[in-house]
């Protein structure tokens, strides 16, 4: 099954329309649609994080939330932490991009892309040997 992991600033861009987020959402219905979409616990807390710097109102918290409760989410379990605490040890690795690139690794070969605009996420992503995309 293909699955596509978006990170959070994969997600940020379905939830305000940004330059990139016609072209994401393009790419996204050309792999299966969003209900091919995964991510990690961790992305809801920085979505809400970001919806907070921005000063978002009601509505667009709650199409946060129903579109953070409709796709699939890797559970941030004891032993995904520890991973991630020692993925990459003699890096500069932040522990953010650490979660999410254990995460996307725990779904194994299901996942075909690792989603984001963030480019340190996706150098430590690539770098775990996961195929990353930034549809632009």
């Amino acid at each position: 099954m293909t699955l596509l992991y978006l990170d959070a600033s994969a997600i940020a861009k379905l939830l305000r329309t940004e330059a990139e987020t016609p072209a994401l959402e393009q790419w996204i219905g050309q792999h299966g649609g969003m209900r091919r979409v995964v991510t990690c616990d961790l992305a809801q807390t920085e979505v809400r994080r970001l919806l907070h710097r921005l000063g978002a109102d009601e509505v667009e918290r709650s199409a946060a939330e129903a579109l953070l409760n409709s796709v699939a989410r890797v559970r941030l379990t004891p032993e995904l932490m520890t991973e991630a605490g020692d993925l990459a040890p003699n890096t500069s690795l932040r522990s953010l991009d650490a979660i999410h690139t254990v995460a996307a690794l725990k779904l194994g070969h299901g996942v075909s892309w690792f989603v984001t605009y963030d480019k340190r996420q996706g150098e430590a992503a690539a770098d775990a040997g996961l195929a990353v995309v930034s549809p632009h």
